[in-house]
């Protein structure tokens, strides 16, 4: 699986000089170091993901925290928790309250964000795709309790209650402090909505959603993704479909859409190409 898919950070424009992006937790007890970019090292992980994970260190390149999707094995016995995700500290514990978090097993749902208001909080953006807890949600990190190891102060709060791609991305503001998160649509008619949230140190806020690009029904099989300049949203999808629209970052407003490839396959019911 492409570490580009589950570190949502990583697309994002420059992060601030507080936060990296070194270390990789992901897939069935995978990791690798990067504290020390010209010889990485094999690292520690307690997930058990097929899908998302995420992952943010401190200045020096030091883990904070990590967090995955659901652990793919209790999903395949069957496990009553097999929908919920786990934010993991940086000595690889469950964090304090850090089990439950919303989340299906797919592929793009979780991202972190600083709180542009708080050193020490983190907020942790995940999807509910495909289960009974579909829409968007975060969670706050805030690690100044535990002598630094952490604790979820606040947990799967819910600001949309629809359907979802797992496509969550994250990209910085123009100003340099703030963030903004975009997710998708997911629905049984076709549809193109994209909806931006800014993070600021006054908390999230939902901007207009916008309807820009293919009417999709199964969106759920589209990823969003920026470039490093932040300027650009790529959207794309398994069976061809790749576009492109310019991002202001400092509205958040998408605009000027390029298709560089149509799906190639109708069984995806995607139209408007």
């Amino acid at each position: 699986m492409l570490r580009i898919l589950f570190i949502l950070i990583l697309a994002s424009s420059s992060l601030s000089a507080q936060f990296t992006d070194r270390y990789w937790a992901f897939g069935d007890s995978a990791g690798i170091d990067f504290k020390i970019l010209s010889n990485p090292q094999p690292a520690n992980s307690i997930l058990r993901v097929r899908g998302t994970c995420a992952s943010i260190c401190d200045s020096l390149g030091d883990l904070l925290f990590y967090c995955g999707s659901p652990n793919w094995t209790y999903w395949l016995n069957g496990i009553s928790n097999a929908r919920f995700g786990n934010v993991i500290d940086k000595n690889h514990n469950t964090m304090q309250s850090g089990d439950s978090l919303v989340g299906s097993l797919w592929y793009q749902e979780m991202a972190i964000v600083p709180d542009p208001g708080n050193i020490n909080r983190f907020y942790i953006f995940s999807a509910g795709v495909t289960n009974s807890n579909c829409g968007l949600y975060y969670s706050i990190i805030d690690l100044s309790f535990n002598g630094g190891l952490g604790k979820v102060v606040q947990k799967n709060v819910q600001i949309r209650n629809d359907t979802i791609a797992d496509c969550v991305a994250v990209v910085r503001h123009g100003n340099g402090r703030d963030w903004w998160v975009l997710i998708r649509s997911w629905k049984n008619v076709p549809t193109k909505e994209i909806t931006a949230y800014l993070i600021d140190p006054n908390g999230v806020t939902a901007m207009p959603t916008q309807y820009i690009g293919a009417n999709v029904t199964n969106a759920g099989f589209y990823r969003l993704k920026f470039n490093k300049q932040g300027n650009h949203l790529y959207n794309a999808c398994q069976v061809g479909a790749v576009e492109r629209y310019n991002f202001n970052r400092c509205t958040g407003v998408l605009s000027n859409r390029i298709v560089y490839s149509s799906p190639k396959r109708s069984n995806y019911r995607i139209l408007g190409f």
